[in-house]
């Protein structure tokens, strides 16, 4: 998935985070349970971390990975 449909300028880094952040959260207490199948069944061996839920994140926005989420938004 390396489509874009989201400019940088609609993108803020810092609110990602933020959402990440909560998004871990909320799979750790169960309450995203379509998210936990979704990280699983494409990175079965993937444990409960920032980083996986910052790479859910960037999927949602239209990123293969983080590092290219954050690399289209910090020029």
């Amino acid at each position: 998935m390396s489509v874009h449909p989201i400019s940088n300028c609609h993108i803020r880094l810092v609110q990602q985070r933020k959402r990440a952040k909560e998004l871990l959260q909320r799979l750790k207490t169960g309450l995203e349970p379509e998210k936990l199948v979704l990280l699983h069944r494409l990175n079965p061996t993937s444990d409960l971390t920032l980083a996986s839920a910052q790479w859910l994140i960037a999927r949602d926005v239209g990123f293969d990975s983080w590092p290219k989420l954050k690399a289209h938004v910090d020029p």
